[in-house]
This record gives C-alpha cells, sequence and structure tokens, in this order.
C-alpha cells in the first residue's frame, strides 16, 4: 500500500516524539500549527513563499515559535517550508493526530446533544465513555438545537444514534410493520 508523503513524515515524527517523550506534546503543537493554517493567511504565505530563504524561514519560524511549539514541529516546519507544501503540512497534522491518538490510546468522540451540558454532566458522560471504551476520550460536546432529545454519538468511525427523533422513528416503523 503507497504512503503519502504526509503519513510517511507523520510516522517519523512520531519516532522521534516517542524516543523524547514527547507524543502529545508534539500532537499539541501540531493542531496549534493546523488551527494557523486554517485562520492565518499570512503564515500559509510565509511558509510558500519564494522570496524568502530556507535558512531564513528557519530562523524565524525557530525565534517565532520556540514558546509555542514543540522544537521537533518546528524543525518540521522549517523542512517542509523548504518544499512550499501548506498540504503536506496539513496531512502531516492530519495523520499524526490519528497515529499519537493510538499511540496514547485516547479515541476521538463527538456528541450532540439538544442543550448546552454544563461541567459536571460533560465530566459524567466523558467519565461513561471512557469505561465503556476501555480508553480515554477526547469528547467533544456540540449543541444542535434540531435534536429533540438523547444524544447521537459519533465514536471514530462509528455512529451512534439515541435520539429522541431516532426512538420515535423506530416506534413509528415497528407500528407501520406491524
Amino acid at each position: 500500500m503507497h504512503s503519502s508523503k504526509g503519513s510517511q513524515y507523520a510516522k517519523s515524527i512520531l519516532a522521534v516524539a516517542k524516543k523524547l517523550n514527547a507524543v502529545e506534546d508534539v500532537m499539541h503543537s501540531l493542531n496549534r500549527v493546523e488551527s494557523w493554517l486554517k485562520q492565518d493567511a499570512g503564515f500559509r504565505a510565509f511558509l510558500q513563499s519564494k522570496k524568502i530563504k530556507s535558512d531564513q524561514k528557519k530562523e524565524v519560524l525557530q525565534k517565532t515559535l520556540t514558546n509555542q511549539c514543540h522544537a521537533v514541529v518546528i524543525e518540521f516546519l522549517a523542512l517542509a517550508s523548504e518544499d512550499r507544501s501548506v498540504s503536506t503540512v496539513r496531512q502531516v497534522c492530519t495523520a499524526y493526530q490519528k497515529l499519537a491518538k493510538d499511540e496514547l490510546g485516547i479515541v476521538s468522540v463527538r456528541a450532540e446533544v439538544a442543550e448546552e451540558y454544563d461541567e459536571s454532566e460533560t465530566a459524567s458522560l466523558k467519565s461513561r465513555l471512557d469505561e465503556i471504551l476501555g480508553k480515554n476520550s477526547d469528547l467533544i460536546v456540540e449543541v444542535k438545537p434540531d435534536l429533540l432529545g438523547g444524544i447521537k454519538l459519533r465514536v471514530e468511525d462509528t455512529y451512534l444514534d439515541a435520539s429522541l427523533q431516532q426512538q420515535l422513528k423506530r416506534m413509528r416503523d415497528t407500528f407501520v410493520s406491524s
């Protein structure tokens, strides 16, 4: 199976991060980089610039990101800026996120609920998910006012619909088929 340049870089970065015991720190740094790529046109332009020499880019990255990103990520950005490929950087961010979560035993969970959860409800849901899944969950709760009640969960690539709407639909289908 052919691996993309981004996933190959991500695997290499993970190997280095593991040796440095910095898998989680590197993941957070790459999350920041991904956010900057989405929100900051100046950052994207800097990485893609043909006018700024590679050694100058590396120096600027080191001076400006030292307190915000892990050294491994700064070094990667310096290398990636030589190719001027923002898409490769994005691929690395995505691939590393998955690899690091696997390494750390973290599972991504997105919950859709009808009303805002307070801190204790969110903590309770996270705790129950952690127990059921046998892993640490990275829980994101989104309020969807169009839900009547209940909850919809996306655990990695699995979708679970326990919404009131879905329960009513199942009841209707049962009555119609009887």
